[in-house]
């Protein structure tokens, strides 16, 4: 399958981290045999000394979208690439057939229309779903459909929790909670964990924790048959949800664990090592 490699290094715009990126301009206009790819010397400093073993399991990361330009956020590679997992990058032209000889997938988070009607209040104003958000919606699909481990972060968390019938709410209640105005490499709020809940076990059995926050939409309501929730804020904000009935490993998380991993924090490390420890699982039963 003809390659073609993420080629810059870029702070863009109002971000708080470092990506990678390929523009429209270097890629072919039929992208139904192209797989994006990092260079090897871009993945060996990604890697930072960590090094895949030969049983190493494939993570799936769904680029993001900037304008007329595939992106990726850095954290998010450093973040598989510690566990010692293979990457490979998803692009939006059917991305269901990409996920052959993938054995995990990680919906990162970004800014995208949502299905209006998935909110609990109608806009008038409200985008409609683009490439990325039918990326997001195909890719869950194809997941369920394969039974392989995933794991959503912030917007990756609500639209699996939008695809399982979940609302939710375009504008959180303003509160003494901080959900948006915060650095992203910085703690934000505390949560409280359910019990028994797989963060509770990643947590090392505490139900209190510590995150950082990027996101002024949310989770509402959940089917309770589809979705357990497994952390709220002190305001009531949801923070995560696991799925019920799942084959598989399946986590949605509100915050943004990629950023703390870098800052070597034993809970975000730990929602890593859990999603390739599955993904490890998952390729050795194919």
């Amino acid at each position: 399958m003809p390659q073609v490699f993420l080629l810059k290094k870029v702070q863009l715009p109002n971000a708080s981290c470092t990506s990678y990126v390929i523009s429209d301009a270097d890629l072919p206009q039929n992208l139904s045999e192209i797989e994006i790819k990092l260079s090897a010397k871009d993945e060996k400093e990604l890697r930072g000394g960590v090094s895949s073993t030969a049983d190493a399991p494939t993570i799936a990361i769904l680029l993001g979208r900037d304008g007329e330009a595939y992106s990726i956020d850095e954290p998010y590679l450093k973040a598989v690439f510690s566990c010692g997992a293979k990457v490979k990058l998803i692009h939006y032209f059917h991305p269901a057939e990409q996920l052959k000889e993938v054995d995990g997938v990680l919906l990162p988070g970004g800014f995208f229309p949502t299905p209006k009607e998935w909110y609990t209040e109608s806009y008038d104003d409200a985008p409609a779903p683009n490439a990325r958000t039918k990326a997001y919606l195909e890719l869950i699909d194809a997941v369920f459909a394969k039974k392989l481990p995933l794991l959503g972060i912030c917007g990756g968390m609500q639209m699996l929790a939008g695809k399982c019938g979940a609302k939710l709410l375009r504008k959180i209640t303003p509160s003494d909670v901080e959900h948006r105005s915060i650095p992203a490499n910085s703690y934000a709020h505390d949560i409280r964990l359910a019990s028994n809940s797989l963060l509770s076990v990643l947590n090392g059995g505490s139900l209190n924790a510590k995150v950082n926050s990027r996101h002024s939409e949310a989770v509402v309501e959940v089917p309770d048959d589809k979705l357990r929730i497994s952390a709220k804020a002190a305001d009531g904000v949801i923070e995560a949800i696991e799925l019920k009935n799942y084959a598989g490993f399946a986590l949605g998380v509100q915050w943004h664990p990629e950023r703390m991993v870098l800052q070597n924090e034993k809970f975000a490390s730990a929602i890593f090592q859990r999603l390739c420890d599955e993904a490890k699982s998952f390729k050795k039963k194919k």
